[in-house]
């Protein structure tokens, strides 16, 4: 007889609604959904030559046709009456019985192709069959070597997507065997006056707790004639927005896998492909924080590449791509081209974006050793040998982190956007807005050689200020190199990628011989910058384009080299020119100036008093 068993006794356990291997995906149902399947897929694919494919679709059908529904409906009743003095429990059991008594209910099917399907699902006791490691065992997994799953626990991310906690499994494998069956966690309720169920049911042969080869319900949904394995989540909890939030987390966790011809999907119909990635990309662009500049990695043809072998295990791929607001992080993917996490928290003096791949099979099985049961980071403490662990992953951070460091040094003269900046003043090298006069400036533009100690400025700047127009202190914004609330930053570029030096001097505004001065506070009140940027345009020469917020009738341009860890240190500059701010000179090591105007573009020349190349900090106070 076919239908539901809920195993029971004399001594049981009582169990509740926090199922722990369900509780591990809350609050990240549908990701959890799309990428631990499509992770089993990959894993399980039979023809590395073709891709495998996941197919979502949701399905509505009466509630009567969900299997055994009657007997379904009894056990939650009798879930209800066993926890009636737990608000908790009681709130999910009500919702359940409120959805299962609606005429409809939503099916999502999820099946896969050009996979195995799941082996041995007639032996109970195989320990290495797929059924059973998917079906019938909790924290157990058949994976070895370098396959993705290894804990056991990503089978419980479709229950979170239930409102009836009911998922059922189905599977044509190589053998050409056929097997259905259906799991329930639920919560202890009172079987009879003796015994309680633990709350765990099978829609199966009630006989002997195993699979049968048809269930009609699931054949009235969808036949299957291919090898693979189907996954029916009924009383889906997905929302009205499931099918683009299946989409975004498709592309976030599987980019390269799709992009490689290794992966496709269909959502609703509707293809994602190696074709047509591309149009997903930007038509989820909201929902893609990060992926959309990875894809750029893809397919652009600037990307440089750098591989090395690791101790014989592998190979470590990494590609970057230097541009304007890119993301300054690192796609960590298995040789799959599975996401496994981002790496980031690198300088923010450099844009750029990377994709750093693991190939070879030693090289994936010992660092998937490292992984949470989320997949989502490595733990160095959970390997055999964490000691090793730890020296491995230092050394692989350390490489990636040079690597793009370098990069970025070969590059310094190249003009690079700093994140959080906001909305840079794009640079003109026409006419000066405001200014009667056209000045060409170029890269290639000559600069004048000898400091310059006042200027008469195009505009004059001046002459529309007044008592009242000076600067707002309750406006005034703190900017030290580190993002405010209101974007006022200091610009910060990279040049050579060098740490400032450390270096000592004994009064106030003494210099040393290479040029850098104790880190000092600037004195005075800081000015909120809305726009900064820095641009090399000779050995020792700069130019720095900023817009302050409000007026200011005379302060001090300080700039400073920043180190990785963030300590700044003040640089000996020499002012060389301005075309449009009055009064600009530089007094002892810093530059100073008469007059700077609220939203409005200023240029000055400066130069570095020594050749050594930093990423620069700039800071404007206010006399």
């Amino acid at each position: 007889m076919i239908g539901w068993n809920f195993p029971s006794s004399k001594i049981v356990q009582q169990r509740g609604i926090s199922d722990a291997g369900i509780e591990t995906f809350r609050g990240k149902e549908i990701s959890s959904l799309a990428r631990e399947i499509c992770q089993n897929s990959l894993d399980a694919a039979v023809n590395e030559n073709f891709p495998v494919t996941v197919e979502f679709q949701r399905h509505e059908i009466f509630s009567a046709d969900i299997p055994d529904c009657d007997a379904y409906k009894e056990i939650l009743r009798r879930c209800r009456d066993f926890w009636r003095d737990n608000r908790k429990i009681l709130g999910f059991i009500g919702e359940a019985i409120a959805r299962i008594n609606l005429p409809t209910t939503s099916v999502m099917r999820i099946s896969d192709f050009n996979t195995t399907g799941l082996a041995e699902p007639f032996n109970p006791d195989s320990h290495n069959g797929g059924w059973n490691a998917l079906v019938n065992s909790d924290g157990v997994s058949n994976k070895t070597g370098d396959a993705a799953g290894s804990f056991g626990i990503g089978k419980n991310a479709p229950f979170t997507n239930s409102f009836l906690r009911m998922v059922f499994y189905r599977t044509l494998n190589i053998k050409r065997e056929r097997a259905a069956q259906g799991i329930s966690r639920l919560v202890t309720f009172r079987v009879n006056a003796d015994e309680r169920s633990w709350g765990i049911g099978y829609y199966c042969d009630s006989e002997r707790i195993l699979p049968v080869e048809k269930i009609d319900a699931l054949e009235k949904i969808f036949r299957r004639d291919d090898c693979g394995t189907d996954v029916f989540v009924y009383g889906f909890n997905g929302g009205a927005d499931w099918h683009a939030d299946i989409c975004a987390e498709l592309i976030e966790n599987f980019l390269v896998a799709i992009h490689r011809n290794k992966f496709n999907a269909r959502i609703q119909g509707e293809s994602l492909t190696a074709d047509t990635l591309k149009n997903f990309v930007a038509r989820h662009a909201d929902r893609l924080p990060t992926a959309a500049d990875y894809h750029k990695i893809l397919t652009d043809d600037a990307v440089k590449t750098f591989t090395r072998d690791f101790h014989g295990m592998g190979t470590l791929t990494l590609r970057v791509l230097l541009g304007t607001d890119l993301n300054r992080r690192v796609l960590v993917v298995r040789k799959n081209g599975m996401k496994l996490f981002d790496m980031k928290n690198f300088s923010r003096t450099l844009s750029f974006t990377g994709i750093l791949e693991l190939e070879g099979r030693a090289l994936n099985e010992f660092f998937r050793e490292m992984e949470t049961p989320s997949h989502d980071r490595w733990e160095p403490g959970r390997c055999d040998n964490p000691k090793l662990a730890r020296e491995y992953l230092t050394e692989l951070k350390r490489w990636t982190r040079e690597t793009i460091s370098n990069l970025g040094a070969e590059n310094f003269s190249d003009e690079v956007n700093v994140d959080g900046l906001g909305q840079m003043l794009a640079f003109d090298d026409g006419a000066i807005a405001g200014n009667s006069q056209t000045t060409q400036e170029t890269l290639e533009t000559p600069v004048a050689s000898t400091p310059v100690r006042e200027l008469k400025p195009a505009i004059d700047v001046g002459k529309n200020f007044s008592a009242a127009g000076g600067n707002d202190n309750s406006k005034t914004r703190q900017t030290r190199g580190d993002i405010t609330s209101d974007g006022g930053l200091p610009a910060v570029r990279t040049l050579k990628g060098t740490r400032p030096r450390k270096t000592s001097a004994t009064h106030s505004g003494e210099s040393n011989p290479d040029g850098v001065d104790i880190v000092r506070e600037p004195v005075g009140k800081r000015v909120a910058c809305k726009k900064i940027r820095v641009i090399k345009i000779g050995d020792k020469t700069y130019r720095l384009i900023l817009n302050v917020a409000q007026n200011i009738s005379g302060g001090k341009i300080f700039i400073s080299a920043v180190g990785e860890n963030g300590d700044r240190e003040n640089l000996s500059v020499r002012c060389i020119n301005s075309a449009n701010i009055s009064g600009v000179q530089t007094v002892g090591d810093n530059i100073t100036f008469a007059n700077l105007r609220g939203d409005y573009e200023a240029r000055i020349t400066f130069e570095l008093r020594d050749e050594q190349s930093y990423a620069l900090g700039v800071d404007v106070v206010e006399d």
